[in-house]
């Protein structure tokens, strides 16, 4: 049983510790006026605190071809941020 145990953190660990590379946020609507482009973005462990009408925490991000990462303002529908992971993201960006 401790063996098991064992074996089970250790994967439990080697998933966290590799983040989440493969997570898809879709927005699934049938409001194809709004279809965009698909990105692939990768998200910073952490969140920074970015200033607009309110100073809050925002996401630290970086597209596929861009150097440098830039805060995101906004949310990114059907994705949960846990701190402490880095995550790769391929999203659909609507059309306002």
């Amino acid at each position: 049983m401790k063996l098991f145990t064992n074996i089970l953190i250790l994967a439990v660990g080697f998933v966290f510790t590799n983040g989440l590379k493969a997570v898809e946020a879709q927005n699934v609507r049938g409001d194809l006026s709004k279809v965009g482009n698909i990105e692939v973005i990768e998200i910073a462990p952490n969140r920074v605190y970015c200033d607009g009408i309110q100073k809050k925490p925002c996401l630290f991000v970086k597209r596929e071809d861009a150097d440098d990462f830039t805060v995101l303002f906004d949310e990114i529908e059907n994705f949960s941020f846990i701190p402490g992971f880095k995550y790769t993201l391929k999203i659909e960006v609507e059309k306002d």
